[in-house]
């Protein structure tokens, strides 16, 4: 399989029968959303997306309508800049804390704005032969 053949989805026969994929890695930022930091993460997903609910609970607005966050639930911003609620242990089986290699840190700004997390091998697919690590 070459690189290319690795950055194409091929949907043949996707209509047919069922077929493995495997989701490509992906760096999100979240919050844990707790009784105390309700207006520190409305800030962070901004208003009109993210805004309290006359019964206390957050709600966030989303390409799928309204998702209300509850206490202990993360607040996930998406590749594409999407705002959701996760439940947690769906967000424990899915993420895991990205470490900036450099700095042994989790620093969300260096690590997405650099791209300095640990790309997947090419034989665990979706990433070319020549993936190396930006500066």
């Amino acid at each position: 399989m070459t690189a290319s053949d690795r950055a194409t989805l091929d949907l043949t026969g996707a209509s047919n029968r069922p077929r493995s994929y495997r989701k490509r890695p992906v760096l999100i930022t979240a919050m844990l959303l707790t009784p105390s930091n309700h207006d520190d993460v409305m800030a962070w997903v901004g208003e009109p997306t993210a805004y309290r609910h006359v019964d206390g609970r957050l709600r966030i607005a989303t390409l799928e309508g309204d998702m209300v966050a509850t206490d202990g639930d993360f607040i996930i911003r998406g590749i594409a800049g999407e705002s959701y609620p996760c439940k947690p242990d769906i967000f424990q089986a899915s993420y895991e804390l990205a470490i900036n290699p450099r700095t042994g840190k989790d620093d969300p700004d260096a690590i997405t704005g650099a791209g300095l997390v640990d790309a997947p091998t090419p034989d665990q697919g979706n990433v070319s032969d020549d993936t190396q690590e930006r500066d």
